[in-house]
């Protein structure tokens, strides 16, 4: 997978050719723009790891040199650019000099600066770190934020209905779709308003969406009551089979009466 700055420079130049071209037809248009959407969710999300080791502050210079310089560990160019400008600046006042010496009027012409035209930082940075700082800040909700981005771009954008299956409660939250929302209006700053429009029904989805039960758990479950069994009343063919002798009771019963008769 590619890094973020080639990522996000992809992705700019997605959005610089739809604003030369003008309208895409859809379902390309939603299709490309969801692409777009998922790119700036990796590089985000690769971005959010390295946080844990360098602070926001050196992240965004870093991408700054990534996005200008091409290597985001140069510090050797922009120096270098400094220097050629001072030395255009330098040339450009002997000249004039010579000029006035001369008798003449100087004529002072602007002239680009190297380092403002190579090293200026994309005025996206801004939305693109902060984005990436509430991914750090909810790690829970930022590893299923690509799920989620798919299922609402790729099958609730294009009409299908496999995104309201209660399987997918976990990832229509409230905190999926906020993060959700962040990285359109990322998206809209990287590749500009004409590449996110096509995704603002996104964001709007869950309204559409039945709001699942959930268990509150605080409540604590009511105890069993185990009731005592109660004591069934014989059938009236237990009573018949205890009342009435079987056929050996009458042969025994004879034999007892022998005895008692033997014994007096």
């Amino acid at each position: 997978m590619a890094d973020a700055p080639a990522l996000l420079a992809a992705v700019r130049s997605f959005g610089a050719s739809v604003e030369r071209q003008g309208a895409i037809p859809e379902p390309a248009a939603s299709v490309l723009s969801s692409h777009a959407l998922i790119a700036v969710i990796l590089a985000a999300l690769q971005d959010a790891g390295r946080l844990d080791e360098i602070p926001a502050s050196a992240l965004k210079e870093r991408l700054a040199r990534a996005l200008t310089t091409g290597n985001p560990d140069d510090e050797y160019l922009l120096p270098l650019l400094d220097r050629a400008d001072e030395l255009v600046q330098y040339i450009q006042d002997r000249t004039h000099r010579q000029y006035v010496d001369a008798g003449a009027e100087a004529i002072r012409t602007p002239y680009p600066s190297l380092k403002q035209i190579i090293a200026e930082p994309p005025a996206y940075l801004d939305d693109y770190v902060d984005f990436v700082e509430r991914l750090r800040a909810n790690p829970s909700v930022a590893r299923e934020l690509l799920q989620t981005a798919e299922l609402l771009c790729f099958d609730a954008a294009l009409g299908d209905e496999a995104w309201r299956a209660p399987a997918f409660d976990h990832l229509m939250t409230m905190e999926h779709h906020g993060l959700l929302a962040v990285a359109v209006r990322c998206l809209r700053s990287v590749a500009g308003s004409q590449v996110a429009n096509y995704l603002d029904e996104v964001t709007s989805f869950r309204n559409k969406r039945e709001a699942p039960t959930f268990v509150d758990r605080r409540i604590a479950p009511s105890p069993l009551r185990l009731q005592p069994r109660e004591e069934s009343e014989p059938t009236d063919h237990v009573q018949r089979r205890t009342q009435e002798p079987g056929p050996e009771q009458p042969a025994l019963m004879g034999m007892e009466d022998l005895a008692e008769q033997e014994d007096g």
